[in-house]
């Protein structure tokens, strides 16, 4: 199926870069990737959910196509799935998100 590409602007003036793909009315996904990454480390999973679900990928601020935030209250912000979700994707009730860590991160004690 393919992807719609968009790019919707922050509350902040920030555009942010996003594909959507997925049949319209499925249960949504929003995939958040990690520095230094862009929305492209997801094209695995979109693959295996775009059947069943919409999906929607995007470029975090200051990664891929989106901008890079300058000094002042957007820097160092990425963003929220709500924000950046698009419009096509909002009105659903029930939305996972699923979060990549930052490459290098290191692990919480406990966890794998």
């Amino acid at each position: 199926m393919p992807s719609s590409a968009t790019v919707i602007t922050t509350t902040d003036g920030l555009r942010l870069a996003v594909q959507v793909s997925g049949p319209e009315g499925a249960p949504v996904v929003v995939a958040v990737h990690g520095y230094p990454d862009d929305h492209t480390v997801w094209d695995g999973v979109v693959g295996e959910l775009v059947a069943t679900h919409r999906v929607a990928t995007y470029d975090v601020r200051g990664a891929g196509a989106s901008d890079v935030p300058g000094s002042g209250p957007a820097t160092g912000s990425s963003g929220s799935p709500r924000t950046c979700a698009p419009s096509s994707t909002r009105s659903r009730p029930a939305r996972r998100c699923i979060c990549s860590p930052t490459t290098g991160a290191p692990p919480r004690p406990g966890t794998r």
